[in-house]
């Protein structure tokens, strides 16, 4: 899934699709007291929510087998911590 170039979220629902650092409404920040853009001021990502129009682009090029299995996406073992780092 390819991240939206338009960051400021404001108003709107913040999507799975949404990458930290996305401008949101103070209640979906690391810091609701913090000013948007601002350290603590952005997306945090357990905010998130899916959508129907998520649910939509996961399944739009899914190719089924014959016994109706289809891949849409790959384990890679990353796991991403709040703070942005991985392991």
């Amino acid at each position: 899934m390819v991240h939206p170039e338009d960051i400021d979220q404001r108003g709107k629902v913040s999507s799975i699709k949404f990458p930290r650092g996305t401008i949101v409404d103070s209640k979906y920040q690391y810091n609701p007291n913090a000013e948007p853009g601002k350290y603590g001021g952005t997306l945090d990502p357990s905010n998130r929510k899916v959508t129907q129009e998520d649910i939509k682009i996961f399944f739009k090029d899914i190719k089924f087998d014959k016994n109706g299995i289809g891949q849409i996406g790959k384990i890679t073992n990353t796991i991403y911590y709040k703070d942005g780092s991985t392991r």
